[in-house]
């Protein structure tokens, strides 16, 4: 994902339904994501970001 970014292409994740995967999606920096989790995400968010 560092690369695309530094080339000037952002990424963008077509799905992420699970923890692991947000936690993916923090770790490598993409620009968003569609999930179809988006309450449990914003709970799993305040729990590990808050």
């Amino acid at each position: 994902m560092k690369y695309l970014n530094d080339q000037g292409t952002q990424v963008l994740s077509n799905l992420g339904d699970y923890p692991r995967w947000w936690e993916e999606m923090c770790r490598t920096g993409a620009l968003g994501f569609k999930t179809n989790y988006a309450v449990a995400f914003t709970k799993w968010w305040f729990e590990n970001n808050g």
